[in-house]
């Protein structure tokens, strides 16, 4: 009997939320993978001060924050309006990203 390859699992399914319309096509493709994997969907939002304010007002901050959060519940709610047997997380993330993120490391 010949050996059967197994593929390795595949983990949970990750993407972007930006509130864009491209962006919200890339969440229900990333929805169908992520049913087709039998995984969850991880969606991101990431929010933080403006690079080019030296120092936001804490309203600001607290106004980005509320709005991010609410970018991922109507996000999410298209999601499970679509494809109601996937587990979504939702994350925000705050703050500056990593040094390296978006540019190749030296």
């Amino acid at each position: 009997m010949a050996a059967v390859q197994r593929l390795p699992r595949l983990g949970p399914v990750v993407v972007g939320v930006d509130g864009s319309e491209s962006g919200l096509s890339a969440v229900l493709w990333a929805a169908e993978e992520a049913l087709l994997r039998g995984s969850g969907l991880f969606l991101v939002h990431a929010t933080g001060p403006d690079a080019l304010a030296r120092y936001p007002f804490q309203a600001e901050i607290d106004e980005s924050r509320r709005t991010g959060r609410e970018l991922l519940d109507l996000t999410a709610a298209a999601v499970s309006a679509r494809h109601p047997d996937v587990l979504v997380v939702k994350e925000l993330s705050v703050g500056r990203p990593p040094r390296h993120c978006g540019t190749p490391p030296p």
